[in-house]
C-alpha cells in the first residue's frame, strides 16, 4: 500500500457545513467523498460529472428567466388559447 498523503485545500466555511451534513447522511467523511471524486478524476480523467460553461446565449436566458419577466400560463390549453393554436 503507498503511503498516505495529506491534502489541504480552503473553502467557504457555509460549503464545509452543508458538504459535511450531506455525506454524514451518507455515511460519509468529507475526506470519503473528496477521496471518491480524486479517485473517479484519476482513473477517467474526466469530472464524474457533467461541467459544462453556458455560453451568451444560455446565460441571457438564464438572466431572463431569473428575473420573472417571462410570461406564464396556468394550463397547457390556456398557453394553446393564448398562442391562438
Amino acid at each position: 500500500m503507498s503511503k498516505a498523503e495529506v491534502l489541504r485545500l480552503r473553502i467557504d466555511s457555509n460549503l464545509k457545513k452543508e458538504a459535511s451534513e450531506a455525506a454524514e447522511a451518507m455515511g460519509l467523511t468529507i475526506s470519503d467523498v473528496l477521496r471518491m471524486f480524486l479517485v473517479c478524476f484519476a482513473s477517467e480523467k474526466k469530472f464524474p460529472f457533467d461541467y459544462e460553461v453556458p455560453n451568451a446565449v444560455t446565460l441571457a436566458a438564464i438572466e431572463e428567466a431569473e428575473s420573472g419577466k417571462l410570461k406564464s400560463y396556468d394550463s397547457v390549453d390556456d398557453f394553446f388559447k393564448k398562442m391562438k393554436l
